[in-house]
């Protein structure tokens, strides 16, 4: 039965009187023609094309009543039945739903949600069973878990939604996408809708069709499913009825899920699943690495089949006590997988650990088990623990070809640049064990954080580095990989664009060059988009990078626009996480239906269930739980091992495939970089005028465990502080020759993070590095040309040697104060302003402190407006005003800085630095300038003044002690060196 629709205006007439004037009336029903109306206007009103605004108008207005709400709907349901119009129960549990999105419930609505559950409409069950779940997934996103299986005395409703059986899970699920595209209040967009998801599965359809995998039985049985699905399409575009139509778009639904399960690259019959709480705590790639990240709960899990109503069964049953699993990998046997755990023996803990503030987590520390890995057997024997840091955490683990494991950890002593002052977030890199848990050893040392490593079937890791080299925090969560061995870590993709600003968990698919990823942002967990992308255009080309999700964000940030041919998926809510090819275009993965207006954001984001996706847009639920999430999805079955890749280092005792009589040459410990020609990618204006490169590195914050994080930064990450153009404190490492063909080799320091800067002549800053590279204990490492990423291979030049590989690796020559100091303006530049400057540019200028010289103060005087000597200030006016180190006028700045919050396209030549600054250039080329102080200053002032310019012109060189027992107030007192050793 259709209900005839009235105009839109009368609707929204009558609706506002019942409401606003007659609310009383419909509380007590001492009015049934008000009850009558308020269901007619409604039921109409869900058939015009405003109606939405409608719905949420009338959704708003229960949800501020609470007694209200629970009455007017269950007013709507029972009118609706007693005239026999089917639409009455699928508009209250929409409405109902609708309530439960603005966090506004009570066990009456709660009651009512699951009686709509028995609805013979399937919209009715869907929005039910949605807003119950949105309820429970949000009251148990804190630290408690109110709502679970074990509870004792559970309300009536929260029993029956838990009976509800599995099998019909897909329904639910097909009902929560159609519905919030509206498709439920019409006739012709049911129709429609029918017809695109036919297609969508035809898509599939004639894959597995073409499929050499495919037995003649089972093709046709395909064949059969595909037509009885055609002809319940018919059947839906012919009804008039409005629930039967509802009823036929289940059944078309169902009928195309046996189609697309009978894909033949599903050869599995078990999935691996980690089963746990959705995290409560702080959404961000800084802050997700705790063990209070999730409660305990869950376990490691086998299914059984791909239907919901499947077994599971559990593999860990307790054996580690309280707690949750923080990453697994299945090896390729497919017999053991190896895991993090956290034992949680003690919960909740005694400071809160679901809000954004990281203050307590230095404290939490020494009162919660870190996370440690661990190895079983998929039928729960043999368990074993790999690693045991009394103080940091092991996750994210993998299996390498070489048969260690490849795990992220916090071990390396350092906070995070990232957060409020108040925060003590630890940084994360990548490390290697054997397969015992000996050998522990640093792989990348990224002073901000690598994280999510996955074995390539090429044998490298892949893995996400986020990096704020001089860039903004937010954008650079780049594709990384590197070698089992610790060599050739290099970008891989996303390294110069900013769209997405994330990819996490990236994933190759096999017999195929193109991998699968989340696109995330920044302050989020890895959930979001999936993306396929491959690496033909090269590490920085955008076009290569497509969403299956173009209508899913990715919580912040822009999303990929860009859909694979074949159209991808519908949603339009949610977030999608863990991805795991089965094949070129289909993919387990998680996808949680979050709360609208609410995604990404603390309890936004629970219950996610396990889908098979394909690139034709079809989606099939496998898997989900009522209480706990469900996520990294792995088919299990033996797979080809990925290729081992031989040590890249350079090495002593037998030759590289010998690999049991391999150790790292401790006579020739340093690795050697070299490049071939530094004038490759510069403009003809500069090519030929390199003469020196500089080696720096971007020291990260320390962190122990008696002081927690020692940061250099006074304030919040997001704020522009004055003097701080930088997110880290600098050191130079040495210089190197630059031949006069453009070439170069040097020793670098083993195990540490180091960028490059190109010199002229007089030492200036022809072109900067802002991202940095680490190179493994007997490594050997080339690039051509001068850049940050390797776009392209250049040949050498046939029949030539470059001049610098004619002579032994240079040894980078030491600076003047010391290549284990930190740069520091009072330390370094101070005294040379002392004894060249100030005579003019202060208040003892002959001619008097009114003089134009001497209002150019560089006096050591502190400016009290800034804390920092008075000639500080002067070199930054425009700084000093805003913070910001960018000015709007056009004359070239006393100090030109690069801009810490920039993008992360590739920094051009002569952009900033000592080349473009006032300061450098008047020294130079200001004639009064060059004869009176230029040439009366020695070498090594002039060297030093101008890596202080190139070095982003730190002023402190200092960290702050906030837990000085002696002094409440945070003082910056840690002075700290870092000791090197450059000797061949």
């Amino acid at each position: 039965m259709r209900i005839r629709s009235i105009p839109v205006a009368l609707i929204y007439l009558t609706i506002f009187s019942i409401c606003l004037f007659f609310s009383e009336k419909i509380l007590f029903a001492a009015d049934s023609c008000v009850d009558s109306l308020l269901a007619k206007a409604l039921l109409s009103a869900a058939e015009e094309p405003t109606s939405p605004e409608l719905v949420l108008d009338f959704a708003k207005r229960c949800a501020e009543e609470d007694d209200f709400g629970a009455c007017a709907l269950r007013t709507l349901k029972e009118e609706g039945t007693k005239n026999g119009n089917v639409l009455a129960e699928g508009l209250a549990a929409e409405i109902l739903w609708k309530i439960f999105t603005f966090k506004k419930w009570n066990d009456s609505l709660c009651e009512l949600a699951s009686e709509l559950l028995e609805s013979p409409d399937p919209v009715a069950v869907s929005y039910a069973d949605w807003a119950i779940s949105i309820r429970t997934g949000w009251e148990n996103s804190s630290e408690t878990v109110p709502w679970n299986e074990e509870l004792r005395e559970k309300p009536r409703w929260f029993s029956k939604w838990l009976s509800f059986p599995a099998e019909r899970f897909p329904e639910l699920d097909y009902w929560r996408i159609a519905g919030t595209h509206g498709i439920q209040h019409n006739l012709a967009s049911l129709r429609g809708s029918g017809q695109k998801f036919l297609q969508r599965a035809g898509g599939m359809y004639q894959e597995i069709l073409e499929s050499p995998k495919l037995t003649e039985e089972k093709r046709q049985e395909i064949k059969t499913l595909f037509a009885e699905a055609e002809k319940l399409t018919e059947e839906l575009q012919k009804t008039e009825d409005m629930l039967e139509a509802r009823q036929l778009f289940t059944k078309v639904r169902c009928a195309l899920r046996k189609v697309v399960l009978l894909n033949p690259d599903l050869d599995f019959e078990q999935i691996l699943f980690t089963k746990r709480h959705s995290a409560h705590g702080l959404r961000n790639i800084t802050g997700s690495q705790y063990p209070w990240t999730h409660k305990p709960g869950g376990d490691l899990c086998l299914k059984t089949g791909f239907d919901p109503e499947d077994p599971v069964t559990g593999i860990l049953n307790g054996q580690l006590g309280p707690g949750h699993v923080h990453g697994t990998d299945l090896h390729w046997d497919g017999k053991r997988v190896v895991f993090g755990y956290a034992q949680q023996p003690v919960w909740p803990l005694p400071k809160p650990t679901h809000t954004n503030d990281a203050h307590w987590f230095f404290e939490l520390r020494p009162q919660t088990p870190p996370i440690h890995l661990y190895e079983v057997s998929l039928d729960g024997s043999g368990l074993r623990q790999i690693t045991s840091d009394p103080y940091w955490g092991d996750f994210e683990p993998t299996y390498a070809s070489d048969g260690s494991i490849i795990f992220a950890s916090d071990r390396s002593s350092r906070s995070s640049e990232c957060g409020n002052f108040r925060a003590d977030h630890s940084v994360i890199n990548l490390y290697r064990c054997e397969a015992d848990g000996s050998g522990i050893r640093m792989l990348s040392d990224n002073k901000d954080i690598d994280r999510y490593p996955h074995a390539l079937s090429n044998g490298l890791i892949g893995y996400t580095r986020w990096e704020y080299q001089e860039r903004h925090f937010t954008e650079v969560h780049a594709f990384w990989t590197i070698r089992p061995d610790g060599t050739y870590a290099e970008a891989a993709f996303k390294q110069h664009f900013n769209t997405p600003w994330g990819l996490r968990d990236v994933r190759d698919i096999p017999n195929s060059n193109r991998y699968v990823a989340v696109a995330t942002g920044h302050h989020t967990l890895a959930y979001g988009q999936l993306v396929l992308f491959d690496l033909l255009g090269g590490p920085n080309d955008q076009n290569r990078l497509f969403t299956l999700t173009p209508r899913i964000t990715t919580g912040e940030g822009p999303s990929v626009q860009n859909t694979v041919p074949q159209g991808g998926l519908i949603d339009s809510v949610g977030r999608y996480s863990g991805p795991y090819p089965v094949s070129e275009t289909a993919f387990l993965a998680s996808w949680s239906a979050c709360v609208p207006g609410h995604d990404g954001r603390m309890g936004g984001d629970t219950q996610f269930a396990i889908y098979l996706v394909d690139v034709y847009g079809n989606r099939e639920l496998i898997h989900r739980d009522r209480i706990l999430s469900c996520d990294f999805a792995t088919p299990v079955k033996p797979r080809k091992k990925p290729y081992e890749i031989a040590d890249g280092r350079i090495l002593s005792g037998g030759s590289n495939s010998e690999k049991e009589n391999l150790t790292v040459n401790t006579e020739f410990p340093h690795p050697i970089c070299y490049v071939s020609d530094v004038n490759v990618g510069l403009p003809k204006s500069e090519q030929g005028k390199a003469k020196y490169l500089r080696i720096m590195q971007r020291v990260g914050w320390p962190m122990d465990d008696q002081i927690g994080a020692m940061r250099w930064a006074p304030g919040n990450a997001w704020e522009q502080i004055f003097g701080f153009w930088s997110w880290a404190p600098v050191r130079e490492i040495g210089t190197v020759p630059v031949e006069d063909d453009g070439s170069c080799w040097f020793y670098l320091p083993a195990n540490m993070s180091v960028y490059f800067q190109l010199l002229d002549k007089d030492h200036l800053e022809i072109r900067r590095m802002r991202s940095h590279i680490t190179l493994e204990t007997g490594e050997s490492r080339g690039c051509i040309g001068c850049h940050e990423t390797r776009a392209r291979v250049v040949a050498p030049k046939p029949g030539s040697l470059a001049k610098a590989f004619r002579r032994p690796p240079s040894t980078p020559e030491e600076p003047a104060w010391g290549s284990e100091n930190l740069l520091g303006y009072e330390t370094h530049i101070q005294p040379i302003f002392d004894r060249h400057c100030v005579a003019c540019h202060s208040a003892e200028n002959p001619d008097g402190p009114g003089a134009p010289a001497a209002r150019f103060d560089l006096s050591r005087e502190i400016d009290p407006e800034t804390g920092m000597m008075r000639s500080y200030s002067s070199l930054f006016p425009h700084g000093k005003k805003s913070g910001s180190m960018v000015s709007t006028e056009e004359e070239m700045l006393m100090v030109s800085v690069s801009n810490k919050h920039s993008g992360a396209s590739i920094s051009e030549p002569r952009q900033f630095g000592s080349s473009k600054s006032r300061l450098i250039r008047q020294l130079l080329d200001e004639p009064q300038h060059a004869e009176k102080v230029r040439s009366k200053m020695t070498e090594e002032e002039w060297i030093q003044l101008v890596t202080w310019v190139d070095a982003n012109a730190p002023y402190y060189d200092s960290f702050f002690n906030r837990r000085d027992p002696e002094n409440p107030v945070p003082q910056r007192s840690v002075r700290k060196t870092f000791p090197i050793s450059l000797h061949p």
